[in-house]
């Protein structure tokens, strides 16, 4: 948004009524050090023509834009088109909502993120009531497509990792959250209605479906034919077919989740160029997914209790149930597994033997992967979550089990696989890449194909522009360049 041609009305809306940066307080409407809250009320609005919402503070965010999407609904004339994003900010990030859409979970809610989290939602259904509501009072429902798409797993709270933004939501029973590529982060809710769906109310819809795809399905339904210029081709693909004819395929078999060369979650305390990877494809083999390199944080899974029932601030990974780990099973000599501790055991206990440490970590709650290491002399006993990176250690002994296999791709350097039947294994907690390398190299050599194209992280050579500062501009946030 440092220039007027990056707001939405220069590039193809009629108005908008929102605010250009990533996130703000939902009733002051700040945004670091400055106001941001935009009317810009037609095309090509610019700087004679927006205006700096300040009449908006202390109005909560998601009212505000209900009632704005509701505005334009009841102004537009009914025989002609219309096209309305409304990207509420609720659910996200900070805890804020009235605190009469807290009191109804009073009594029923003991965790209070959990309870503010559940009343921010409730006011987000509302919201979408009252939209749908003037919908059918205009004479627009029998006709009108809906999509509400999440834009990402929940971000949970953690004990490691990028948990700045954890709010009370919960991905239980999928593992991890946002800033992760685990199911917890990646696969999403989505619901379609209006008369051109298929099958009755609350049909299930299964198939591979990828954000790209909502712009190709959404020019399909319009019947607009688009040619991009060189350069700009579409990668998504026109879901309508699944969307209107019961029983029809996704349009595709493959979703890219993430091709990162730098660090696997912005925040995190991991070092640049740990990186990631992660695809799915969907065939006769079932629905496969890849991940290359570390796979979180957050690695664990979210029990929506798991803050009270085990007094923690952290990632609930103590609510899981004791591993099952085979303890005569030969167990993986020189093998360290640094990875996460799990909660409460963010220090070793010394054991007898490695038989000890693993029938340590099968009677704890949440223990996943385990390692012994005696390097100063006693036999320490590490307990972890899950997803630790198998490196090499004459000291340790740890939970059997080859080290998973090293691949290059690019530009992503030397980093371990793991691969999941996502058709059997939605949880992501049996790792079959021991057993299928030749799935795992053909997988790896396809996220190749797709890293070989990928642009050059731009925020690399970015640089924080002086003349951006709020302060500059009557304490707003407004293009300045």
């Amino acid at each position: 948004m440092s220039r007027w041609a990056q707001t939405p009305t220069f590039r193809g809306y009629d108005s908008f009524h929102g605010f250009y940066t990533g996130g703000e307080d939902y009733f002051t409407h700040q945004a670091d050090g400055g106001m941001d809250m935009h009317v810009d009320a037609s095309r090509e609005c610019g700087p004679n023509c927006s205006v700096v919402d300040w009449a908006s503070v202390g109005e909560y965010t998601t009212h505000l834009f209900t009632r704005a999407a509701v505005d334009v609904i009841r102004a537009h004339p009914p025989a002609q088109p219309l096209f309305l994003y409304v990207a509420y900010q609720a659910v996200h990030s900070p805890d804020q909502v009235p605190q009469s859409y807290i009191d109804p979970y009073n009594a029923t809610i003991a965790d209070e993120k959990r309870r503010i989290f559940a009343g921010m939602l409730s006011c987000l259904d509302e919201g979408v009531g009252n939209i749908t509501a003037a919908l059918a009072a205009a004479g627009l429902e029998g006709s009108t497509l809906v999509l509400f798409v999440a834009d990402n797993g929940g971000p949970i709270r953690c004990t490691d990792g990028p948990c700045g933004d954890a709010t009370g939501t919960s991905n239980w029973p999928l593992r991890g959250g946002k800033h992760s590529v685990w199911e917890g982060g990646v696969r999403l809710t989505a619901i379609a209605a209006g008369p051109m769906v298929a099958g009755p109310l609350g049909t299930n819809l299964s198939g591979l479906v990828h954000h790209a795809d909502v712009l190709p399905t959404l020019l399909e339904a319009a019947q607009v034919a688009y040619t991009p210029a060189p350069g700009f081709e579409l990668h998504g693909a026109s879901q309508w077919p699944l969307l209107t004819r019961g029983g029809a395929p996704s349009s595709r078999s493959e979703v890219v989740a993430n091709i990162d060369p730098l660090q696997p979650a912005v925040g995190s305390s991991i070092p640049p160029g740990s990186g990631n990877a992660a695809l799915i494809m969907s065939g006769a083999r079932g629905l496969l997914k890849l991940h290359l390199g570390l796979s979180g944080p957050p690695d664990v899974y979210s029990p929506p209790n798991a803050s009270v029932a085990f007094g923690l601030e952290g990632d609930g990974a103590a609510a899981g149930a004791a591993a099952a780990l085979n303890c005569s099973a030969a167990f993986s000599d020189g093998i360290c597994l640094p990875g996460f501790s799990l909660p409460g055991h963010t220090a070793p206990v010394v054991v007898a033997d490695a038989a000890a440490c693993c029938a340590l970590c099968a009677r704890t709650a949440g223990c996943a992967l385990w390692t012994l290491n005696n390097a100063t002399g006693s036999r320490q006993c590490w307990l972890k979550t899950s997803g630790a990176m198998p490196v090499a250690g004459a000291t340790c002994v740890s939970s059997a089990g080859e080290a998973p296999r090293p691949f290059r791709v690019w530009p992503l350097n030397n980093m371990t696989a793991q691969l999941f039947n996502l058709s059997s294994d939605p949880w992501e907690r049996d790792d079959i890449a021991a057993q299928n390398p030749d799935i795992v190299a053909e997988m790896t050599a396809r996220l190749a194909e797709w890293g070989s194209r990928a642009r050059d992280p731009y925020f690399r050579t970015a640089t924080v522009d002086p003349l951006s500062k709020p302060s500059l501009r009557n304490g707003s946030w407004t293009p300045w360049r």
